[in-house]
């Protein structure tokens, strides 16, 4: 049978479009899109590659399980997308827009909250930030003569 004509390249074309879609979302409507959407786009492509490839060895009931595995995984995908565009819209009449500022890699740095001048921490635990170490701890009394009495070695 022809490579366009069978089911498998059929299903394999579907999951790469939807994951292309995925990854779309990003640049289209920012607001229902994640910094994660990405790995789950990767992730069908390479489904899909797999399904193109090895597809004509699965027995018809083993292809049926994937159809419907892909159906569920893109009615959670619509779904979750839908969710976000809710929770945007709903955090914009609320008090603001969600925010949609991506991270710059793994070089961002948050700034320190401000904190009280009366602001007391318990006893026994210091400001993590800001604490100096605490000083060596001195040799007990009977080291510290033996060391004498033994002189160097």
């Amino acid at each position: 049978m022809f490579l366009t004509q069978s089911p498998y390249f059929l299903m394999a074309a579907l999951v790469a479009i939807a994951s292309g879609a995925i990854f779309a979302v990003r640049f289209i409507k920012r607001e229902a899109s994640a910094e994660y959407d990405v790995i789950f786009a990767t992730m069908g492509l390479i489904y899909s590659v797999c399904l193109l490839l090895e597809g004509q060895r699965l027995i018809p009931l083993l292809f049926f399980a994937q159809v419907l595995l892909a159906v569920m995984a893109g009615w959670f995908a619509i779904e979750t997308f839908r969710l976000r565009i809710l929770l945007s819209e709903k955090a914009r009449q609320v008090g603001g827009a969600r925010p949609t500022v991506r991270r710059q890699g793994f070089s961002r740095t948050y700034p320190r909250m401000a904190m009280p001048k009366d602001a007391r921490f318990p006893p026994g635990l210091r400001d993590p930030v800001f604490a100096t170490p605490p000083p060596p701890a001195p040799f007990p009394k009977a080291a510290q003569s033996r060391a004498v009495a033994r002189g160097p070695n």
